[in-house]
C-alpha cells in the first residue's frame, strides 16, 4: 500500500470504450465507472468529462469561464477571440469590420441589408445569388450594395457640362457617347422606350409583357437588371451601372488597345477602363504571322492573324487557344465612293463572319490619313451602326479605342481590333500603291481570237488571166495593220 492509500499494483480505471465490459485485470467497468469518487479511484463518472484532480474547471465548469492558462473553453469556443473580439452568443448576429458574417449571419446574410436566415434558404431568383449552401464559405462573393452611379441616371437626355470658353458656356459631355450606345442597347435587346428611362431603369421601365409574348427579346438580360437594380440606391440603376453589366456580359463592348509597332516582335496591350486585360505579341511560323493573346497571369487566350500585303486575299482568322475558329475578316478589293472618286481616293471594306460563315456585320473605312483612321460597323441587315474603331498617332504614340454594341466574345473584339490596328499602321505606310490591294496581278480573261470574231477566210478570187482578181484572205499575222499574235498574247487577249 502506497502513502496516498492506492494499491501500486492494481491496475488504473478504464475510461471510454474500454469503461464498457469485463476487465480482464480488475478495473471496474460499466456502470461501476460511473458514480462518486474515493481515495483509490479519483476520477469516475460525470467527473471524467472536464474534472481536473488538481482544481482546474472541467465539465459544466469549463463552459463560459476563461483563465490565462485556457483561453477559450467551452462556449467560448464558438467565435472567442482571446484578445476581445466577440465570443459565444455574441458571435451570433452581430458584425463588425474584421468578421462582417459571423453566426447567424453566415446563412445567407449580408450585412448591409440583403436577406437572411430563412429567407436565404430555398426557392432560385436573381434576386437572391446566394443562399443556402453557397453562403457558406465564401463570404467575398456575397453581393454588396451599389453606390450612386458617376455618370447619371437620364437615359433619355442629353449629357450637358459647362464650357467657359465657348461662347454658349455649355457643351455636350463625352460621356454622352455612352449614354447613347447603352439606350440603344436597351432599346434593340428590350424594347425599352427612351421616355420610360428619364429617370433611371427601374421595375417599371423594363416592358416585361413584351420579353413574355416576344421570344426574340434577351430576357436573361431583363433578370440581371433586376437583380442589380434591387442593391442599388432606391432600387434604380444609372447608366455607368448597366454600362458595367452590359460589358461584363460581353453585350457590350468598350477598350483601348495600345499599339507598340516598332518593337519586335510587335506587343498590343488592351486597356479596359485603364487597367490591362490582355495582351498580344506577334510571332512568325514560316511565312506565316499572327498574334498570340495572354492574359496578364500568362494564360493563353487565342490567336489572331496579321494581314499580308503582298497577297492577293486579306481573310485573318481569329481562333481559340486549341486553334477551333471563332470568326474571319475578310478586307475587299478598295473601291472609292462617289465622292471620294472625285478625289481619287480608295477606301477598304471588310467582311466579320462567325464560325459558321455567317456575316456577323460589316466594315467600312471612313478616313485614313497619316494621322488618324477611323473605321465603322453596320448591321448585315439593317445597316444601324454597330460600333467603330477610331486610331490616333499622338506624339509618337498610338492608341486604338475599339466601341462594339455587339454580344461577341472578347477575343473575338478584341482580334478585331487588332486586324484594323494593322490595317491602319499598313495604310498609314501607304499601302496599297495606287488603287490594287496586292502586288499579284489577277489571272488574264479569256477573250475570243481574231479569227473567232472575223470568222474564217473565204476562198481566193483569180482573174482570167490567172492574175489576181482581188484578194480576199485576211491579212498576214506580220501585217504592219495589226499587231502580232504575240502582242495580242503578250496583253492576255488570245
Amino acid at each position: 500500500m502506497s502513502d496516498d492509500g492506492q494499491n501500486p499494483n492494481k491496475p488504473p480505471p478504464r475510461t471510454g470504450s474500454e469503461a464498457f465490459g469485463v476487465d480482464v485485470e480488475g478495473a471496474p467497468t460499466g456502470a461501476e465507472a460511473f458514480g462518486g469518487s474515493d481515495a483509490k479511484v479519483p476520477l469516475k463518472g460525470a467527473l471524467l468529462f472536464g474534472n481536473d484532480p488538481q482544481g482546474g474547471p472541467r465539465g459544466s465548469e469549463a463552459f463560459g469561464g476563461s483563465d490565462m492558462q485556457m483561453p477559450l473553453k467551452g462556449a467560448l469556443l464558438f467565435g472567442n477571440d482571446p484578445k476581445g473580439n466577440p465570443t459565444g452568443a455574441e458571435a451570433f448576429g452581430g458584425s463588425d469590420q474584421q468578421l462582417p458574417l459571423k453566426g447567424a449571419l453566415l446563412f445567407g446574410n449580408d450585412p448591409k441589408g440583403d436577406p437572411r436566415g430563412s429567407e436565404a434558404f430555398g426557392g432560385s431568383d436573381q434576386g437572391l445569388v446566394f443562399r443556402g449552401s453557397q453562403s457558406f464559405g465564401a463570404p467575398q462573393l456575397v453581393l454588396e450594395k451599389l453606390t450612386k452611379d458617376e455618370i447619371g441616371y437620364d437615359f433619355g437626355g442629353v449629357l450637358l457640362k459647362s464650357d467657359d470658353a465657348g461662347i454658349a458656356g455649355i457643351r455636350k459631355d463625352p460621356r454622352d457617347r455612352i449614354r447613347e450606345r447603352v439606350l440603344r442597347v436597351l432599346q434593340e435587346r428590350l424594347g425599352c422606350e427612351a421616355v420610360r428611362l428619364r429617370h433611371g431603369v427601374t421595375e417599371d421601365s423594363i416592358p416585361w409583357g413584351r420579353l413574355k409574348r416576344e421570344r426574340e427579346f434577351d430576357r436573361k438580360l431583363a433578370e440581371e437588371l433586376r437583380a442589380l437594380y434591387r442593391r442599388a440606391p432606391g432600387e434604380v440603376l444609372g447608366i455607368g451601372q448597366v454600362r458595367d453589366l452590359l460589358e461584363q456580359s460581353e453585350r457590350m463592348h468598350s477598350f483601348e488597345l495600345k499599339c507598340e509597332w516598332d518593337n519586335i516582335p510587335v506587343r498590343l496591350t488592351v486597356l479596359w477602363h485603364g487597367r490591362a486585360v490582355a495582351f498580344g505579341e506577334s510571332a512568325l511560323h514560316k511565312e506565316h504571322s499572327f498574334f498570340i493573346f495572354k492574359s496578364p497571369k500568362d494564360d493563353l487566350l487565342g490567336y489572331v492573324d496579321a494581314l499580308k500585303p503582298r497577297d492577293t486575299e486579306q481573310r485573318a482568322r481569329i481562333r481559340t487557344p486549341e486553334g477551333q475558329l471563332l470568326a474571319t475578316v475578310t478586307l475587299e478589293q478598295p473601291g472609292p465612293t462617289p465622292a471620294q472618286a472625285l478625289q481619287g481616293n480608295a477606301v477598304f471594306h471588310a467582311v466579320v463572319r462567325d464560325a459558321q460563315e455567317r456575316i456577323a456585320f460589316r466594315v467600312a473605312e471612313e478616313r485614313a490619313s497619316p494621322n488618324y483612321f477611323l473605321a465603322t460597323f453596320t448591321h448585315p441587315e439593317s445597316g444601324k451602326p454597330v460600333g467603330r474603331l477610331e486610331d490616333r498617332l499622338t506624339g509618337g504614340k498610338i492608341q486604338s479605342m475599339l466601341e462594339m454594341d455587339l454580344r461577341v466574345p472578347r477575343i473575338i473584339a478584341w482580334g478585331i481590333a487588332a486586324v484594323l490596328a494593322d490595317l491602319s499602321r499598313l495604310r498609314r505606310a501607304g499601302w496599297p500603291e495606287g488603287k490594287r490591294l496586292a502586288k499579284a496581278e489577277k489571272a488574264p480573261e479569256a477573250v475570243e481570237s481574231i479569227e473567232q470574231a472575223l470568222g474564217p477566210r473565204k476562198p481566193r478570187r483569180t482573174g482570167a488571166k490567172g492574175g489576181s482578181g482581188g484578194d480576199t484572205r485576211w491579212p498576214s499575222d506580220r501585217s504592219p495593220g495589226l499587231p502580232s499574235r504575240n502582242g495580242f498574247a503578250r496583253f492576255g487577249f488570245g
